[in-house]
């Protein structure tokens, strides 16, 4: 019977997929999978940035187009992609949301399902190259747990749907083997799914969709229009996502300084930053450049190593021959390793060269920014060339080997496995800022506002802020995006040129002391461990508050 279900092999990927789902579990855990369970994603960075976002998008009416809200950089309108917030789950959680308990996460199992697809398309693209099914299974785990998406995982969590990738990558080998209106409709679905999960994707895989239309003019030696249907719908799908979930109508804005700050160190291969037992952390030019982490892991070099020499005594032997297929592949892989580099080609803490960069195309790649992230396909592209070579060895020398080097792999990061499985294990009860005041504060009156009136870029305050306003059902004037949101600032200004409103609680930094002194006749202030709290003097009938708080 078993031997029936290891001959099918429309079955891999669903083998595929079910180790994905288990190596989640025994590293994260079950607890974050409770839709209920949400105080694990508050106080955590970004992570708290991207719930909070999901909350306070659910909670607005809706508009259009319909991935924008005025909740959280009130009254100004942003889009849910600049909060990371995963829109393809937030769309349908707001429009259910009625049938839903206030607090409703999505996190943990979108983890899961990132991973289980990781497993999935490792394994579709192991079926196209007639990899031996054991080879196959086995070569996925280093797939599954990759350092690049463990890293990212729980972290930045849209990020970590790497298989995304992956998925890129499976469609460019099919390129000649699967329907031509199939594979375009593919593709742009792929562009339109990109957008509802995180526009970094967009890029990272535009060129294996321009790959293999290239690929199909080489081999048919001819040009046809509809050759270039692909580039077409995967644009067109994420532009249609991108307007849909009011990207065109947010007032965000691009940096630029990610060119240099951002990019991938020429040692970030080896540099384990903490990811490994084996291998120590090394120099690199920016504390940033951790944006460019590809920690391949002592496994996965190893077998890198291996696969190297297996292929220059066949080359020696002239029994390689490349072709096109895997040519533009490499192409893709050195397009993708010089945006990562660039502008500053660095390697430890040494400058080596500068890459010029026109204005405009700085000004245009402003809005990515993270120019380091761009090593993933690189990362993907040499673990998949490693395990298909594997196999030149034989079928039982490879699979020795390679279950060696995943045995070196998951030795050499499991310190990091166990501090996320430490880390979800326990039950996480988060506590509020000065809660009881909070409590008290707006029990005494029905405010609508949190008014922040600091400008500096205090990302764990304003978290904190937002936590708070999510759990009074409160809107924020400003909160932590991707990227910065023009008029926000101008909204933390707003005691400047307008009395204070009695429907608004503002809240000051205690070095605020100039600002503070300019509203004393206006507001009634409460100094909290963190934050100095005001609210108007007077009440709707002009009445002095008689709020008080010990």
């Amino acid at each position: 019977m078993f031997e029936m279900y290891y001959k099918d092999k429309a079955l891999y990927p669903i083998w595929g997929f079910a180790t994905g789902i288990v190596i989640f579990i025994i590293i994260y855990g079950v607890k974050v999978l409770n839709p209920l369970y949400v105080d694990w994603l508050l106080g955590r960075g970004d992570l708290t940035q991207h719930y909070l976002g999901a909350q306070f998008f659910c909670r607005s009416n809706w508009m259009f187009p319909i991935g924008l809200s005025d909740q959280l950089a009130y009254p100004i309108k942003t889009s849910v992609i600049f909060t990371d917030s995963i829109p393809i789950l937030a769309i349908p959680l707001k429009l259910f949301g009625m049938f839903l308990p206030d607090n409703f996460q999505y996190f943990g199992v979108f983890g899961l399902l990132s991973m289980g697809f990781q497993g999935y398309f490792a394994v579709k693209i192991f079926n196209i190259w007639k990899i031996d099914w054991r080879i196959t299974l086995i070569g996925s785990v280093f797939l599954i747990t990759a350092p690049i998406m463990l890293y990212r995982m729980f972290k930045h969590t849209s990020l970590g749907a790497q298989w995304i990738i992956l998925a890129a990558i499976y469609l460019y080998l099919r390129y000649d083997s699967m329907e031509n209106m199939k594979f375009i409709l593919y593709w742009g679905l792929l562009g339109f799914f990109i957008i509802g999960i995180h526009t970094y994707f967009f890029p990272m895989c535009f060129f294996f969709v321009l790959g293999s239309v290239v690929n199909k003019i080489i081999n048919e030696e001819k040009i046809r229009i509809y050759y270039f249907a692909p580039i077409v719908t995967y644009v067109l799908g994420a532009i249609l996502n991108f307007w849909l979930l009011g990207g065109f109508s947010s007032k965000a804005i691009g940096g630029a300084d990610g060119f240099k700050a951002y990019s991938f160190n020429l040692n970030s291969f080896f540099n384990s930053r903490g990811f490994s037992r084996l291998i120590p952390q090394l120099d690199s030019v920016s504390d940033f450049q951790h944006e460019g982490f590809a920690y391949l892991g002592v496994g996965i070099i190893c077998l890198l190593i291996i696969c190297i020499f297996v292929d220059f005594f066949t080359i020696n032997k002239n029994k390689i021959k490349i072709q096109s297929i895997d040519l533009i592949l490499i192409c893709i892989g050195v397009i993708y390793l010089l945006i990562a580099v660039s502008p500053v080609i660095s390697f430890g803490d040494k400058e080596l060269i500068e890459i010029p960069i026109p204005q405009v195309f700085s000004e245009i790649w402003a809005f990515f920014r993270a120019t380091g992230r761009f090593i993933w396909p690189v990362w993907y592209l040499l673990v998949l060339y490693s395990i298909r070579k594997i196999q030149k060895l034989g079928i039982k020398i490879g699979i020795a080997v390679l279950v060696g080097c995943m045995i070196l792999q998951i030795f050499d990061i499991s310190n990091v496995l166990k501090s996320r499985n430490k880390w979800l294990a326990k039950t996480i009860v988060y506590k509020y800022t000065d809660d009881e005041f909070w409590q008290q504060l707006t029990q005494y009156r029905k405010f609508k506002h949190i008014c922040i009136s600091f400008t500096d870029y205090e990302i764990s305050k304003w978290l904190k802020l937002g936590a708070i306003a999510l759990k009074y059902d409160l809107t924020t004037n400003a909160f932590y995006f991707a990227r910065e949101i023009d008029g926000m600032r101008d909204n933390t200004e707003v005691l400047k040129w307008q009395e204070p409103n009695e429907d608004s609680i503002y809240v000051f930094l205690p070095e605020q002391i100039e600002l503070l002194e300019d509203n004393m006749h206006s507001l009634r202030y409460y100094y909290l461990k963190d934050f100095v709290i005001g609210i108007s003097w007077l009440e709707k009938d002009g009445t002095v508050n008689n709020f008080s708080y010990e």
